[in-house]
């Protein structure tokens, strides 16, 4: 309840913000969505114009809906991959394996990793999901039906798609924390002082801030990419430059920690 009021607050705030600088917003554009489990079902107004509340929004090109297990954004990536690669295979006798490499790399990946370090906790199920898209396409690219998916990933040098996600992650830390990022990142995460009189192990690591739920705050920016951060060698953390921490985090397997990831 207490929450429902102080978003209420804002809103009116909002308002008087928008009336004092002679600004009028289209009510009719905006959405309001409500996360988690609400049992009051409140309903928002702006300027005496109430909001339209929904299920999920797309922002930005990321489907978001009130649950955050990101369903509906799987289910667009398979359904938009799916049809391009559906597309490509009409003309196959016109295109070599160079050609549909690039188209991979140029169509396929990035679809299929669009801001993957806000719906990195998709749930295994759609995890999977992804990775077979991933598989099928490269099938079709190498024209190789007998090799597994990891001895496809080796031929083409690509990390699986969770991978990837993480090392996504990680150097997202590393820009934050060497101040390349913008400063709502730096609030998410605090360096752990290392003149500490505790035994710990590790240097620049950073502190691993409580969480209030397992089932969102396991799963938030700041637990999650700091605890990833620190599970990495103090000499890959002290690399100087991002094109070395780069190279670096792209031998690193994160797959046997899917499951505690993902759930």
């Amino acid at each position: 309840m207490l929450m429902v009021v102080i978003v209420i607050c804002e809103l009116r705030s909002m308002g008087r913000m928008l009336s004092f600088n002679g600004l009028a917003v289209n009510v009719d554009k905006c959405l309001a969505m409500w996360l988690g489990d609400c049992s009051e079902n409140p309903s928002f107004h702006l300027n005496n114009h109430e909001i339209s509340s929904v299920n999920e929004l797309k922002l930005l090109g990321v489907t978001i809906d009130k649950d955050l297990n990101f369903n509906s954004h799987v289910t667009n990536i398979v359904r938009k991959v799916s049809n391009q690669l559906q597309v490509i295979k009409r003309h196959k006798r016109f295109i070599d394996t160079n050609a549909k490499f690039l188209l991979y790399n140029a169509y396929f990946l990035p679809q299929l990793n669009y801001c993957s370090t806000v719906w990195n906790f998709c749930g295994k199920c759609n995890s999977a999901k992804l990775e077979k898209l991933n598989e099928r396409s490269l099938r079709y690219v190498l024209n190789d039906t007998n090799f597994s998916y990891e001895e496809l990933l080796k031929k083409v040098d690509h990390p699986s798609l969770y991978n990837r996600r993480i090392h996504d992650i990680l150097i997202l830390v590393y820009t934050t924390i060497h101040g390349y990022a913008p400063e709502y990142n730096s609030n998410t995460l605090t360096l752990r002082s290392n003149s500490s009189t505790m035994n710990l192990r590790g240097q620049d690591c950073l502190t691993i801030p409580r969480v209030r739920t397992t089932k969102y705050g396991l799963h938030s920016f700041s637990y999650y990419a700091s605890k990833l951060w620190n599970s990495i060698s103090d000499s890959i953390r002290k690399l100087p430059t991002i094109k070395a921490f780069k190279l670096a985090i792209r031998g690193l397997d994160f797959s046997t920690d899917c499951c505690a990831f993902c759930n």
